[in-house]
C-alpha cells in the first residue's frame, strides 16, 4: 500500500475514493430498493442511513458501519414484501458496503487499495452473493407453507449475536488478510 501523505480528498487514489464512495452510497441505495418492494422508507429512516453511512465512511472500524447495516436490514424485516426480487440486490449492496468498509479498514485514508487483497475480497464476496438467490428462492417457496415470518427474523438476530459474540470473543488481537 502507497501511503498519500495528503488529507485532500483530491490528492487520493481512485481506489481508496472508491471503496469509500461504496461505504457511503451501499446502505442508502440498499434501503431505496424497499421503494421498489412496495415500502419506501420515510425519510427520516433515509436520513438515519445517511448519516451512520457518513460515519461508516468516516471511520470504518467504527461501530457506524453496523448501525448502518443493521438499520437496512431491519427496514427490510418489516417490509410487506421482504421476499420481493429487490432484496437481492439490497443483500448484493449490503454485502458490498460491509466488504468495502474492510477493505478502507486496513490502512490510514487515502491509501491506495491493493490489488490483491481488493481480489480477495471480492472473490469471497462473489462466493456469498452467488449463495443468496438459492437461499430466496427457498424462503419464498416456504413463505406460505413454511415457517413464520418471526422464526426468519429470529434467525437473522441469533446469526448476528453469534457474529458479535465470535467478534467479542477474538477480540481485536492482530488482523489477518487472509
Amino acid at each position: 500500500m502507497t501511503s498519500n501523505r495528503s488529507g485532500r480528498l483530491t490528492s487520493w487514489p481512485v481506489s481508496a475514493l472508491a471503496v469509500r464512495a461504496v461505504v457511503l452510497l451501499a446502505p442508502p441505495a440498499a434501503l431505496l430498493m424497499a421503494g421498489l418492494a412496495g415500502s419506501a422508507p420515510p425519510p427520516s429512516m433515509l436520513a438515519v442511513v445517511v448519516l451512520f453511512s457518513v460515519g461508516f465512511a468516516i471511520a470504518p472500524d467504527s461501530g457506524f458501519g453496523l448501525l448502518a447495516l443493521v438499520s437496512v436490514i431491519g427496514w427490510w424485516s418489516v417490509v410487506d414484501d421482504g421476499l420481493h426480487a429487490t432484496v437481492l440486490v439490497a443483500a448484493v449492496l449490503l454485502l458490498a458496503a460491509h466488504v468495502a468498509g474492510l477493505l478502507c479498514s486496513y490502512g490510514p485514508p487515502g491509501v491506495a487499495l491493493d490489488a490483491d487483497l481488493g481480489s480477495l475480497w471480492i472473490a469471497r464476496a462473489t462466493a456469498v452473493v452467488l449463495g443468496a438467490p438459492v437461499v430466496w428462492v427457498v424462503a419464498r417457496s416456504l413463505r406460505d407453507n413454511g415457517p413464520d415470518a418471526a422464526l426468519w427474523q429470529a434467525g437473522l438476530l441469533v446469526s448476528v449475536l453469534a457474529v458479535v459474540a465470535v467478534a467479542a470473543t477474538l477480540g481485536s488481537g492482530g488482523r489477518s488478510a487472509r
